[in-house]
């Protein structure tokens, strides 16, 4: 996505597919998230901005709606959150919104659903204390699960009811849900498994890396048998169902170019069948899992 318009790649080598058909002088910005075959974005024409909603299989539009431009010189960026049936619910990015949209917020978080058909916005609401750059993360049933207050909150957004709390040792970072688990991670380095519906922990697991430096990302393996939680000293691997330790991973000291020590966070990234990448800065490493 950019100048030379939407293009699809290849996961296998990254091979980028011809620009796909754009009516109306659209000119995408940024994907907001993809189902199927269907690929969401914004999109600007004639300084306007839209939400657009895309068949990539058949190359045609199925829908755009117009939002509000964001604080220059920032494109408004969607994230879909959460997916239902019918509606799919989005948040800006933090960056893009301007003044008057924080103030008539009063500093939360607003979430957008729009109808899956025809792209009508639906509602627009706070979900609790849901700030905006905050971690929050949705699944295919429509829940929302945010990061607030050092505690990790799920909500549905059919009812927009609060459905449970789980209080942590410090704040939660970006949950994810896989195979009917939600996994997440707080600053206290514990990690936990949870019954997305009810908010039970299946399990909890500490890193063993030093509380109180970043909170670890979580992310699941390929084939869903291995959580990775990640932060700026290591990474930990955890058997996703039984939330055994299994092993944990440190570079040797890794240095820039000029001889300045790397203090970035890992980050890692689920690729492949059997396999991890794990990135810390400009350094990839691939390591064996399962």
């Amino acid at each position: 996505m950019g100048a030379g318009g939407l293009r699809s790649l290849s996961p296998e080598d990254g091979t980028a597919g011809a620009p796909m058909p754009l009516a109306g002088g659209l000119r995408p910005a940024a994907v907001a998230g993809q189902a199927g075959d269907v690929v969401w974005f914004t999109g600007t024409a004639a300084a306007r901005t839209y939400l657009v909603a895309y068949d990539a299989a058949r190359g045609e539009e199925l829908w755009r709606v117009q939002v509000p431009n964001g604080r220059p010189p920032h494109i408004p960026a969607y994230e879909v959150l959460a997916l239902r049936p019918d509606t799919l619910v989005v948040r800006q990015d933090p960056r893009s919104l301007t003044a008057a949209q924080v103030k008539a917020a009063k500093g939360l978080a607003i979430f957008y659903a729009h109808d899956r058909a025809t792209g009508a916005r639906r509602w627009f609401r706070p979900f609790g204390g849901a700030l905006p750059g905050g971690a929050v993360s949705g699944d295919a049933s429509g829940r929302l699960y945010a990061a607030v207050a050092g505690a990790l909150h799920a909500f549905d957004t059919g009812t927009r009811r609060p459905l449970w709390r789980l209080a942590g040792g410090g704040p939660f970072g970006r949950a994810e849900v896989r195979g009917g688990t939600l996994y997440a991670a707080d600053r206290s380095q514990t990690v936990y498994a949870v019954d997305p519906a009810t908010g039970r922990a299946r399990w909890r697991r500490g890193t063993e890396a030093a509380a109180g430096g970043d909170v670890p990302g979580v992310t699941v393996s390929t084939s869903g048998r291995t959580l990775l939680a990640a932060d700026g000293s290591q990474v930990t691997a955890f058997g996703a169902g039984d939330g055994r330790r299994l092993w944990k991973f440190q570079d040797a000291g890794v240095r820039a170019p000029g001889g300045a020590d790397i203090s970035a966070p890992y980050i890692a990234l689920a690729a492949g069948t059997g396999t991890v990448v794990v990135r810390r800065d400009r350094t990839f490493y691939a390591l064996p899992v399962e």
